[in-house]
């Protein structure tokens, strides 16, 4: 039906923009535990947007790009 189809799209999108997150995290050879630190966010809270089992919206990606010491407007085309 077209309301799983919306929702499916944006599990898809959340789980994207996670996995993005993620990968620059890990990249920059980040803990979850460091990062929580970094973004005042707790480490289980991390997990989950990590591993898309919660939306990232615009400000929370703005605030871990900042936390992981990068300009928010570098990932402007994230979303």
């Amino acid at each position: 039906t077209w309301a799983a189809n919306v929702k499916n799209r944006q599990r898809a999108e959340s789980s994207f923009d996670g996995a993005v997150l993620k990968f620059i995290r890990l990249k920059k050879e980040i803990t979850l535990e460091r990062a929580s630190l970094l973004t005042q966010l707790s480490t289980s809270y991390i997990s989950k947007l990590d591993n898309g089992l919660k939306p990232v919206s615009f400000q929370m990606r703005n605030q871990i790009m900042v936390g992981y010491g990068y300009s928010p407007t570098s990932f402007k085309n994230l979303s």
